[in-house]
């Protein structure tokens, strides 16, 4: 066939044979001669089995198993068909191959079909590069089924793409929204877990505010257990009451010792910025920085405070004290640190009143209501305890016995309201007059004791003067009438007993009756004086009895 095919382009008669009548195309062609080809019949059958061996495998991409025959090349056409072929099946391969830089040198309708091929394969290419790059904005200008479904490809591709952003955009919103309600989840259980250990602490420290009844302990536990739930430099506690501040505890004030109560003159809370605000709100406040605070105060005991927190300590729903912690750094506190202290003092408050009404229990049991002195009962309990103490180590110890001269004439003339003022007054100048370690009480209507821990016999003597003369030279006024009074006063020391231990039962009674004498005798001598017990006086020994016994006397 491809011979037949070589011989009707070689034979310069092929025009002439076209034109030849249908019946003759009918006929079966005749035997190719030696005159049309040139060669013997063998020659012939041997060049047809040569160029069909080549073409066959040209056409079935197998390497000739040599060189083909030179009679192949000895004809021009067959020559230029076969490299032509060769041509394009090497061009062919490489483009199977993915090589789409091949250039082909044989022209003509195959070649150029082979070229736009070439060509829409590069299209091709470059638009499937740019997708998968993520272009899907490409478009292939072809014609023809590939290229529409190529482009139908691309299109699906971006839709596909689109969607999966999409879905992407919301996976991204839910996914952050997961992760902020993980978050919150967790600052939730961290704020749980810290809500239940502050209230465990709280109510550590409320069982351990409440154990005691003692006003000034209470306040020593607040100051410790506050400070394991909210860290502070220095404190204080301020008590309050009618709208005024009357006293203060300090805690790490280098200036103030933190173990005794500071009394004050009152104040209005109105006058000190945060305290009325907290006292108006009932509210617990925080300042991170006082500079950026224009009220703060510029008192002694804020002037170093930088970063504060306060809180109102309520009974009742009354504003008893204020409960404040400071810092000297800056932006320490904040409005949790606020929140935090708010739950605390609620505890103590209700420690704080149940000390104070223990207080004031144990002060209605152990003062005299009228002079505010320690009552018999007290006196003797306290006056005990003294005793024993100085005849254990052997220490001075002093006692006065003090009575008001003709206080029965006062009551007869002025009243008794006039006798209860005079009281009070020379309560209140025997209190003036004495230290603070020395014990004070009504020992009975018009009498008074004293005892004077670490005094003698001399110093208690000058003591006992010089309350005489504060009450005899200052008249007490009354309405509009000057009362003169005078007090007669004995005094004795344990120098005068005999130390014994352990004490006998009546060794108090004995000690606190010699002053009683010596009070009489200072009754007998003319009143208004000061008389020693001397064992060595008879005077002075003598008992109180009869008519002449100072406490039935004006």
């Amino acid at each position: 066939m491809i011979l037949y095919a070589w011989y009707i382009m070689s034979n310069p008669e092929r025009k002439t044979m076209k034109k030849k009548s249908a019946r003759s195309r009918k006929r079966k062609p005749q035997k190719v001669s030696r005159r049309v080809t040139g060669l013997s019949i063998s020659k012939q059958k041997n060049l047809v089995e040569d160029i069909a061996s080549a073409f066959d495998c040209l056409i079935n991409a197998q390497k000739l198993p040599g060189t083909p025959p030179e009679s192949i090349f000895q004809h021009p056409q067959i020559a230029k068909l076969y490299s032509s072929i060769s041509e394009i099946r090497n061009f062919l391969t490489a483009l199977a191959r993915g090589d789409l830089s091949g250039q082909l040198a044989v022209n003509g309708y195959i070649a150029d079909i082979l070229r736009s091929l070439q060509t829409n394969l590069i299209s091709f290419m470059h638009c499937l590069k740019m997708v998968a790059e993520g272009d899907l904005a490409q478009n292939i200008e072809c014609e023809g089924e590939f290229g529409r479904a190529l482009n139908s490809m691309i299109e699906k591709i971006g839709a596909t793409l689109r969607a999966i952003q999409a879905k992407e955009k919301e996976l991204a919103v839910a996914n952050e929204s997961l992760q902020q309600e993980v978050a919150e989840r967790k600052k939730a259980q961290e704020e749980e877990r810290r809500l239940r250990e502050l209230l465990q602490v709280l109510q550590g420290a409320a069982q351990t505010i409440n154990a005691t009844l003692d006003f000034d302990r209470v306040i020593d536990i607040t100051f410790e257990q506050v400070s394991r739930i909210i860290p502070y430099d220095s404190a204080a506690i301020f008590l309050s009451a009618n709208g005024y501040v009357y006293s203060f505890r300090l805690k790490n004030y280098e200036q103030t010792p933190d173990l005794e109560w500071e009394s004050i003159v009152p104040f209005s809370i109105e006058e000190k910025q945060p305290l009325n605000w907290m006292f108006s709100t009932h509210r617990a406040f925080a300042i991170p920085d006082t500079s950026f605070y224009p009220d703060w105060p510029k008192d002694a005991i804020f002037r170093d405070i930088r970063s504060w927190v306060g809180a109102p300590i309520l009974v009742r729903n009354d504003v008893v004290a204020f409960l404040s912690l400071h810092k000297a750094q800056r932006d320490f506190y904040a409005t949790r640190h606020a929140s935090i202290l708010k739950m605390f003092v609620d505890q103590v408050g209700l420690a704080l009143e149940n000390a104070r009404l223990f207080a004031e229990v144990q002060r209605l049991a152990t003062t005299d209501s009228l002079t505010g002195l320690h009552n018999r009962r007290s006196f003797l309990s306290m006056a005990a305890v003294e005793y024993e103490r100085a005849c254990r180590y052997g220490r001075p110890l002093s006692i006065l016995m003090i009575d008001i001269d003709h206080f029965k004439r006062v009551n007869d003339t002025l009243g008794h309201a006039a006798g209860d003022k005079v009281l009070q007054v020379v309560a209140a100048r025997c209190r003036k007059a004495l230290r603070k370690v020395d014990i004070i009480g009504r020992y009975g209507g018009e009498e008074f004791l004293v005892i004077l821990p670490e005094t003698t016999m001399e110093f208690a003597r000058r003591t006992a003067e010089k309350i005489r003369r504060f009450i005899h030279e200052f008249p007490v006024q009354y309405s509009d009438k000057s009362i003169n009074i005078t007090v007669s006063i004995g005094v004795n020391s344990i120098e005068t007993e005999s130390m014994q231990f352990p004490i006998p039962e009546n060794a108090l009674e004995r000690f606190i009756n010699r002053a009683d004498r010596a009070l009489y005798a200072a009754k007998r001598a003319g009143r208004n004086r000061v008389e020693c017990f001397n064992i060595g006086d008879n005077n002075v020994r003598e008992n109180r009895t009869g008519a002449g016994e100072p406490g039935n006397q004006a």
